[in-house]
C-alpha cells in the first residue's frame, strides 16, 4: 500500500478529510515511521546480516541505518552477549562481548586487546520513509495493526472526552490485533519469512 493511501484510510477514520486539516502529511508521516519501526521490532523484519573483520586497532561496526536491536551476533563462530555502555563501564575487563553505543548505529567488540576476528551481525534496522509515493515497509498483514498503532498515537494528543474514547477503543484493537499476528507468525515455519531484501556485506 502506498504511503499516501494509507494517510487517507488514517484522515477517514480521524475525520480529518475538509479543506483544513488538522494533521499535515509531515505529521502522519512521522506517525507512521514510528509505528512502523515499532512493528519491525516486534516481529523481527527487515534483518541485515553485516561481518567485518575486527582487530584491537579496529574493533567497532557502524550499520548503514540505525539499529533496532541486534537479532544475533558472533566473533569466529562464537556467540557473544550484548551489553550497553553503561553495562561495560561497570564491568570493563569482563569475557569478551559486544557493545552497543547510544547513537543506535554502532557496535564494538570488547575487551578491545581481545577482539581479534571475524564478527558477524544480524541486526533488524529502522526504516523511515519520506515520500508520499513511497510503499509501506509492511505487507498487508500488518496494515490494521499500523493503522490502529497510528490511531492511538495521534489521539493522544487530543483531550476531549470523545477523543479519549476513541484512544481506549484503539488501544484495545491495537493489543487484539497484535496477539493475532504473533498467534499467526508462530505458526509460521518458513525460516526466512519476515526477512527483508537487506544484502548480505
Amino acid at each position: 500500500m502506498l504511503i499516501k493511501d494509507f494517510i487517507t484510510r488514517i484522515r477517514t477514520r480521524l475525520k480529518d478529510t475538509g479543506s483544513y486539516k488538522r494533521y499535515s502529511d509531515d505529521e502522519l508521516m512521522d506517525t507512521i515511521n514510528q509505528e512502523q519501526n515499532i512493528i519491525i521490532y516486534e516481529f523481527d523484519m527487515n534483518v541485515g546480516h553485516f561481518t567485518k573483520q575486527i582487530s584491537p586497532d579496529d574493533n567497532a561496526l557502524s550499520l548503514p541505518k540505525v539499529m533496532l536491536k541486534v537479532v544475533h551476533s558472533k566473533l569466529d563462530n562464537t556467540n557473544l552477549s550484548l551489553r550497553n555502555y553503561k553495562e561495560h563501564l561497570q564491568n570493563p575487563q569482563s569475557s569478551v562481548h559486544l557493545m552497543s553505543f547510544s547513537n543506535m548505529q554502532t557496535v564494538a567488540v570488547v575487551p578491545k586487546d581481545k577482539a581479534n576476528g571475524n564478527l558477524e551481525l544480524w541486526a533488524n534496522l529502522c526504516v523511515f520513509h519520506k515520500e508520499l509515493d513511497e510503499s509501506l515497509f509492511v505487507n498487508d498483514l500488518f496494515v490494521s495493526l499500523l493503522l490502529y498503532g497510528c490511531l492511538r498515537t495521534i489521539l493522544q494528543a487530543e483531550n476531549s472526552e470523545v477523543s479519549l474514547q476513541k484512544l481506549a477503543y484503539y488501544e484495545s484493537m491495537y493489543k487484539k490485533e497484535m496477539a493475532s499476528i504473533k498467534d499467526i507468525s508462530s505458526r509460521v515455519k518458513e525460516e526466512n519469512i519476515f526477512y527483508s531484501k537487506v544484502n548480505k556485506v
